[in-house]
């Protein structure tokens, strides 16, 4: 099998990210009516936050919604995290990706993923070795014609937790969106990719009055992650124990995972960028997830004004 071409890191221009220092990643707009889910998304962008991230194709087509996301906004940047690479051919990805350029320029952020071996097998497909099947797609897309090319400006970006993804996310995209990733991952994340890739970091994060309140809502969220054994391992390279994984998850593997309070959120996100990310997309998460968390996302703004008005003032 051919490997996809190799960038060269002074082409990239991923360290300069429209959407800003901040931005929010939430599952929470896929159940609602389109309409209501664009007018969240408006909101959104009124607040200042300068990239919206979105499920790879949890509820709806992923390059669909986006560009229904980026119609109904002006300036705001907007991200799959991620897309499965079992959900479209690459051809098809590749001619989405192209007309989305053509509409919206560098505002949207197209992550590509392998998902799930579960997943993949509910849509009557075999899930195959992740680093041969992801290098496969993306030689494909890089295969395509020229009419269906974007520049390297347009960031494609791969959902890259362990070593090796993150080396072909160095090689052969513009970069990583990490995610359920500890400071410590960050650093070894960007040290995997160079100085040149673009990292963006998924970074979970509970506005709650008192610490229970926090790690019941951290230990419900865990729940679900602790059932994928892509998951583990990845909690496990990061130098979490089995004790760590049960029960409700100790309290080490949630307060290395999660940050919450307005200054909890304030000092992870700082730490995060110190550790190397780009940019930090925040997902906040609340006791009842089954509609968009508004009053939180206010306060999670006033919680990172710091680093909005630092973007702004660039």
């Amino acid at each position: 099998m051919s490997e996809p071409p190799t960038r060269e890191e002074n082409d990239r221009q991923c360290r300069s990210f429209a959407g800003g220092l901040v931005g929010i990643w939430t599952s929470t707009l896929d159940p609602l009516p389109v309409p209501r889910a664009l007018e969240v998304a408006r909101q959104i962008e009124q607040q200042g936050f300068g990239a919206l991230w979105l499920p790879g194709d949890a509820g709806r087509d992923a390059l669909v919604a986006a560009s229904s996301y980026l119609a109904a906004t002006e300036r705001l940047t907007i991200g799959t995290g991620v897309a499965s690479i079992y959900a479209r051919d690459a051809r098809s990805v590749a001619s989405g990706r192209r007309a989305l350029w053509e509409l919206y320029g560098d505002r949207y952020v197209l992550g590509l993923g392998v998902s799930h071996q579960s997943f993949v097998a509910r849509r009557g497909q075999s899930f195959g070795p992740p680093i041969p099947a992801m290098t496969a797609y993306l030689t494909e897309i890089a295969h395509q014609p020229e009419r269906q090319q974007v520049p390297d400006s347009a960031l494609t970006i791969l959902g890259a937790l362990g070593p090796k993804m993150l080396h072909l996310a160095r090689s052969a995209a513009g970069g990583a969106l990490t995610y359920n990733a500890t400071v410590d991952h960050t650093r070894r994340a960007r040290a995997a990719l160079g100085a040149h890739s673009f990292l963006a970091v998924t970074q979970p994060a509970i506005m709650a009055d008192t610490e229970s309140e926090a790690r019941k809502i951290a230990s419900t969220y865990l729940r679900f992650y602790r059932e994928l054994p892509n998951y583990v391992r990845h909690f496990r390279r990061l130098g979490f124990t089995e004790s760590d994984l049960e029960g409700n998850g100790s309290d080490r593997l949630i307060d290395e995972l999660f940050a919450w309070g307005t200054d909890g959120i304030r000092s992870r996100v700082a730490a995060q960028l110190d550790a190397g990310a780009d940019h930090v997309a925040i997902n906040l998460l609340v006791e009842n997830r089954d509609s968009p968390p508004l009053e939180e996302w206010r306060e999670l703004r006033t919680a990172v004004d710091c680093f909005i008005s630092q973007e702004v003032s660039r």
